[in-house]
């Protein structure tokens, strides 16, 4: 059962319960529904992408 939470809590679900997202090690999985390729989102990009994405007020 420990097994089946862990894996539960590593998932990223919609309110309809369709997955979007497995948490990894390395980041976040996802598998595009049309060709059905994983992809990976690393957390170091995302991390990045967040830093440099900062919102100046001129």
């Amino acid at each position: 059962m420990e097994e089946e939470e862990k894996k539960e809590n590593n998932q990223v679900r919609c309110d309809c319960g369709r997955l979007y997202l497995v948490k990894t090690k390395d980041g976040y999985e996802f598998k595009c529904p049309r060709c059905k390729k994983v992809h990976l989102l690393r957390y170091e990009e995302l991390i990045v992408k967040y830093l440099t994405n900062t919102k100046s007020i001129d």
